[in-house]
């Protein structure tokens, strides 16, 4: 199977998926800031993970 695995962005503090976009203008002419809403991290930095699908199961790692 070709094609890009999803990624899914997780807080560099707390490891949390809650995470977005500081503003809709992020990213335009600065770099992308991005807030965690669990632990209130604020910054340019998050982790960005790849899922493996589950080859005997069809579930996402």
């Amino acid at each position: 199977m070709g094609g890009k695995r999803p990624v899914v962005r997780l807080c560099p503090v707390c490891h949390s998926r809650n995470i977005e976009r500081a503003s809709a203008l992020s990213g335009w002419l600065t770099p992308d800031e991005y807030i965690c809403l669990d632990c209130g991290y604020r910054g340019p930095v998050v982790l960005e993970v790849e899922l493996v699908e589950d080859e005997g199961s069809g579930e996402v790692d």
